[in-house]
């Protein structure tokens, strides 16, 4: 399977999400969160996405990197960090304690306040300097993009991608990216567990999540599953990837999250589908349409983001 690369960098086929270490009702300890971190380098993700946002301002990724690379600095050299952040809520780099250094820095969604184009002017001059080694931006609009493309090369797009979350391969997202040579960093790619095979009865999700409708997409994936001796998850985590065969899309890489070494492992495996898999799956999830938003409406508002354009910030001013 070939790999992608990103910043001149080789990275693995799929990532690794941090998200969940931290950002939980009750994160797992920190022994058991390093052990999850050294499982992802030992099955090749070199390509990790953590975050300020990722938890509180006393215990968030980035205290987790801490922790993991003062017991294993030798991984620091391996591993490409990309790292959310808000220009509302900021932490200081310090507390990584000079262990490793941010490869890619990244706005944490599209503030909708200030252009885009401000924000990539501040953020190009320091890629060039070196002091960033890339940049990313997270849940933005096509539109977006291209804007934020006329002013400096953008390394990384962060978006959800899944069987079930398609949206991007229709509004225009993937195109852009695709056009500008930006890779895709999907996340949620499992669905947000439902696509592990292991997800439940509709009756755990609330009314307006569409989980709570998509049991009948389950034997497709699962018999095709069976098939071919791979896990459900597995399975879903090779067609998010295969997306980037197609001509017109970019590179993906799924960044799933786990606790679990052995779902580690699984997620990490190189299981890759052929044409006529992928064409199965695609009628699948064009035979069951996905009704119902990601989010509910508070936060449905922050995907695919849009900022306020020069010309009327300008006006404002």
């Amino acid at each position: 399977m070939p790999s992608p690369t990103l910043l001149s960098r080789p990275i693995h086929h799929t990532g690794y999400g941090l998200m969940g270490l931290t950002w939980t009702p009750t994160p797992p300890e920190i022994p058991i969160a390093i052990a999850a971190m050294k499982a992802a380098v030992d099955n090749g993700a070199n390509f990790w996405n953590g975050g300020i946002i990722y938890g509180s301002p006393t215990y968030n990724s980035l205290h987790l990197l801490r922790a993991y690379f003062d017991k294993y600095p030798g991984d620091a050299a391996k591993i490409i960090v990309r790292r959310p952040s808000s220009r509302k809520k900021s932490t200081p780099l310090s507390i990584l304690g000079g262990t490793k250094s941010i490869d890619i820095y990244e706005t944490a969604r599209v503030d909708p306040t200030l252009p885009i184009e401000t924000v990539m002017s501040t953020l190009t001059p320091l890629k060039k300097s070196g002091k960033i080694g890339g940049i990313g931006l997270s849940e933005c609009s096509a539109a977006t993009i291209n804007r934020a493309a006329k002013v400096g090369q953008i390394d990384v797009v962060e978006v959800e991608a899944s069987l079930w979350s398609t949206e991007i391969f229709t509004n225009g997202v993937a195109a852009a990216c695709a056009q500008h040579g930006i890779i895709v960093a999907a996340y949620s790619p499992l669905g947000k567990g439902f696509l592990t095979g292991k997800v439940v009865a509709p009756s755990e999700f609330e009314e307006g999540d569409h989980r709570k409708h998509m049991p009948r997409f389950q034997p497709g994936v699962k018999g095709l599953a069976e098939r071919k001796g791979v896990q459900p998850s597995q399975l879903a985590l090779a067609w998010v990837r295969a997306q980037g065969r197609k001509g017109d899309n970019p590179v993906m890489v799924p960044i799933p999250g786990s606790t679990s070494v052995e779902r580690i492992r699984e997620n990490l495996a190189a299981v890759e589908l052929t044409d006529g898999e992928v064409e199965e799956l695609d009628a699948l999830v064009k035979e069951h349409t996905i009704t119902g938003g990601r989010y509910p409406e508070q936060f449905a508002k922050l995907c695919f983001g849009d900022s306020v354009t020069l010309e009327e910030w300008n006006k404002k001013g």
